[in-house]
């Protein structure tokens, strides 16, 4: 598995939701495409991706790595 991730959670202003996945999986040689309205976290769901931000709560899985283990 290349990407996964398990029951993401993001929240910005005034605890408001941005990223609210309940699970995704992209398996190793498929080619996968975003898309959805604007501010529907697309962008979000990418830098979380590149490490760039943190969930509030999941799990993050590249080549069955945790990307959030300290």
């Amino acid at each position: 598995m290349y990407y996964e991730n398990n029951k993401i959670n993001l929240k910005f202003k005034q605890n408001k939701f941005v990223l609210d996945i309940p699970s995704l999986h992209i398996p190793k040689g498929y080619i996968t495409g975003l898309i959805g309205e604007n501010g529907a976290g697309k962008t979000t769901l990418i830098y979380q991706l590149l490490n760039l931000t943190t969930p509030d709560s999941g799990e993050i899985t590249i080549f069955e790595q945790n990307l959030l283990c300290d």
